[in-house]
């Protein structure tokens, strides 16, 4: 058809010269089935609000509850190092893997 032969010229806003995130428009999404949330509305759609508000509770639960199991695994394994499980680790070896995962852990909780 017709309009299969128009060509549009994308631009981004001119407040955003530039960047090549001046294409990309930020939308909250629900946390159950990813449908487009306007801001404010909360982090769940209007169905799940009704239908599974509980589950996806529950759900947020667990993960969190699974962050903070795998990070105190590291803290214990990082106390251990330092030889003594009664202070605070002092840790600052940028070679050490479980020096990133420790503060990528502590950074999603």
């Amino acid at each position: 058809g017709e309009h299969v032969n128009k060509i549009i010229i994308l631009t981004p806003n001119n407040n955003l010269k530039g960047t090549i995130l001046s294409w990309a428009i930020k939308k909250w999404s629900c946390l159950g089935c990813k449908a487009v949330v306007e801001v404010g509305a909360g982090a769940l759609c209007k169905f799940c609000k009704d239908e599974r508000e509980k589950e996806e509770w529950m759900r947020q639960v667990e993960v969190v509850r699974h962050l903070e199991r795998q990070f105190s695994s590291a803290w214990t394994q990082c106390q251990r190092c330092q030889g003594s499980l009664h202070q605070e680790v002092l840790c600052q070896s940028r070679d050490c893997p479980i020096f990133y995962l420790r503060t990528r852990l502590r950074r999603d909780l």
